[in-house]
């Protein structure tokens, strides 16, 4: 490889789909790696081919005869921005309708792929695997891809956290705000907040320029986004964002799907025992990157508790998003609310086998029993098995039979690999 590349959590699985599916389909935002991620497979010698459609030759050409751009390729072939070429998926489903193996394409999108050709079907559905590539996780950006979530799904009790655990709130407001998106310069290094905001910001347009082009307002979709973003894990009351920002309810949904689309905003749905329910569930919205969110909310270092705490859930949801998408397939984070007692839980991660981890955020050092009310009920009502409190302090403490509180640290740094005898604290608080 012509540079370093730090490494990706997700290549394990990354590869496993190769090997299972003629298309294996990567989505996910602008400059998150994803062609990074194309320069690892061929380094590893699993490509034939590299092609990028940000090329104006190449993209002319693919435009002009899809089919003989995809029947000239060698394959394993690698394409980089294929939504560019919205004809490809079909002339690809040809392809591999007619040789029928394993590991024929990888196309990288950081729009959706595929789902709006031929009338809303999907050309490459029964072809294909999906796979969302996110901003790096702390642990990618220290260059080891920790993953928590198979932990706190398997091991009881759970491990001890390793020393040195605890972390203060500027170092927690330096990695929100640095965010997650390696292709930004000042990821991994420290640049001044002015520079930062016009990186951001200049990101964010770009975005909106390719991506999202004439379909709407650019100007009003910068606003949209600024507006969400800055308010990040909040619940889409679709009324009252548009009486904020003047807009009708249509304009509104179709505008929030755009930024979906284009991996700008993550919704996360909310979560119900019954599954049919679960789709009437007012999802959460979330900046995609913790980054962004910071720089729409004028994140400093005097932040309000409020706006701290609220990028701090977008933070840990980030990594837990992440990391749950290396170990099991599908969208597994969703958020859960009992509307009539006015409680929730920030974040579900859901497991294959049915089971789930209900998971809340705190901003502090101290957890107490009240902080517990969500879980507690999330427990009772749902098919969640154990629940989590991530907070800033040093100890993996338990408070009952299955809750308990995990330094936010071990997102990044994991749990001791040995397991330890669980320190309950029953009805007091904890500041370790």
């Amino acid at each position: 490889m012509s540079r370093s590349l730090l490494p990706r959590g997700v290549l394990p699985r990354f590869r496993q789909m190769l090997a299972a599916a003629p298309v294996v389909v990567l989505e996910g935002p602008r400059a998150s790696g994803k062609t990074a991620l194309g320069e690892m497979l061929e380094s590893a010698g699993l490509l034939a081919t590299r092609v990028d459609l940000g090329d104006p030759t190449l993209k002319a050409a693919a435009a002009a005869s899809p089919a003989s751009f995809i029947d000239n390729l060698r394959v394993p072939a690698f394409i980089d921005e294929a939504q560019l070429v919205p004809e490809l998926p079909l002339a690809i489903k040809r392809r591999v309708d007619r040789e029928g193996r394993a590991g024929m394409f990888v196309l990288t999108g950081s729009s959706r792929l595929g789902r709006a050709q031929l009338g809303g079907s999907d050309p490459l559905a029964g072809r294909s695997l999906r796979q969302r590539l996110w901003p790096m996780t702390q642990g990618e950006l220290a260059g080891n891809p920790v993953n928590l979530v198979p932990t706190l799904f398997d091991r009881k009790p759970l491990p001890a956290a390793p020393p040195g655990a605890r972390i203060g709130k500027a170092d927690l407001i330096a990695r929100i705000r640095r965010g997650g998106l390696p292709g930004m310069a000042g990821v991994t290094g420290s640049v001044e907040p002015l520079l930062r905001g016009q990186l951001m910001q200049e990101y964010v347009e770009g975005v909106l320029f390719h991506e999202i082009g004439r379909r709407h307002d650019r100007a009003e979709m910068l606003r949209m986004f600024r507006y969400l973003a800055a308010s990040t894990a909040r619940i889409a009351n679709l009324s009252a964002i548009g009486n904020d920002l003047k807009a009708s309810r249509i304009t509104v949904v179709e505008r929030l799907a755009s930024l979906d689309a284009s991996f700008l905003l993550h919704q996360l749905a909310g979560h119900r025992s019954s599954e049919h329910r679960t789709l009437t569930a007012h999802p959460k919205i979330h900046a995609v990157d913790c980054g962004l969110a910071a720089w729409a909310a004028r994140l400093d270092d005097d932040a309000p508790p409020a706006v701290f705490g609220a990028l701090l859930e977008t933070f840990v949801v980030g990594e837990l998003a992440a990391q749950a998408s290396w170990a099991y397939p599908g969208e597994t984070l969703r958020h859960w609310r009992d509307t009539a007692r006015k409680l929730e839980v920030d974040a579900m991660i859901l497991h294959p086998d049915g089971s789930a981890i209900a998971v809340e955020v705190k901003a502090g050092e101290d957890v107490r029993p009240d902080d517990l009310k969500g879980l507690r009920t999330c427990l009772a009502a749902t098919e969640a098995k154990r629940g989590v409190v991530f907070y800033s302090g040093a100890m993996v403490l338990q408070f009952e039979e299955n809750i308990w509180a995990v330094p936010v640290t071990s997102l990044w740094t994991g749990l001791m690999e040995e397991p330890r005898r669980s320190t309950k604290r029953r009805g007091v608080a904890a500041r370790l």
